[in-house]
């Protein structure tokens, strides 16, 4: 693939990939809790690791290094896959328990754990998900087999959608608490983003099962 074809194909590249990427999942969820928890500029770490592991994941599609293997046992009876997947919800429901017992913003003591940078690569780049659909958007398009100045041509759209898309849940996140100020409103909302985000781990336990 040209750098010409990438350009006409960029406008069906960037509509399914803003409907895979924007809409409700571990990373963009994730986001907006965090965000609506501790506060928009005490999640930035966090959302910037989130976003950074998924550009990670989707650097890898591009070159052609396929995906993550989710399935098949390995040396030693292990399935590797189902480890990943297995270790990427528990960090998953930790992280609901942090959103849903932090205190709203402005009545905390600071002190509150926030999730930091590295636990948001990691959930980027553990995500099962993120593969398989970004691995379809990619392949669908035939980035895979693109020339080096359009794969990095497509690699930097892409990249802009995904940090976009993680900063707009976070600040959306971090709005809705904002504006609700009362205290047991602001828990309900903690409390709400913390339930979806366990539920959003629920696909990812079955294909580990």
């Amino acid at each position: 693939m040209t750098v010409a074809e990438t350009i006409e194909t960029l406008p069906s590249l960037v509509t399914g990939a803003l409907a895979l990427m924007g809409s409700p999942g571990p990373a963009t969820i994730g986001a907006a809790g965090t965000a609506a928890a501790f506060g928009l500029r005490r999640a930035l770490p966090y959302v910037t690791g989130s976003a950074v592991g998924t550009i990670a994941v989707l650097t890898l599609l591009i070159a052609g290094a396929g995906a993550l293997p989710t399935s098949g046992p390995r040396p030693g009876g292990v399935d590797l896959g189902s480890v990943v997947i297995v270790l990427a919800v528990a960090y998953l429901l930790w992280l609901s328990w942090q959103i849903a017992t932090a205190p709203p913003q402005g009545a905390g003591d600071g002190r509150a754990r926030v999730p930091r940078f590295l636990a948001g690569f990691l959930l980027g780049v553990s995500n099962p998900k993120a593969y398989l659909a970004l691995g379809a958007l990619v392949s669908g398009h035939g980035l895979a087999a693109a020339s080096t100045p359009a794969a990095a041509l497509a690699l930097g759209g892409l990249a802009s959608l995904v940090a976009l898309v993680h900063v707009a849940w976070a600040a959306l996140g971090s709005t809705a608490a904002r504006l609700l100020q009362r205290p047991a409103v602001a828990r309900g909302v903690n409390v709400a983003l913390a339930l979806l985000l366990a539920v959003s781990t629920l696909p990812l336990l079955a294909d580990a099962l």
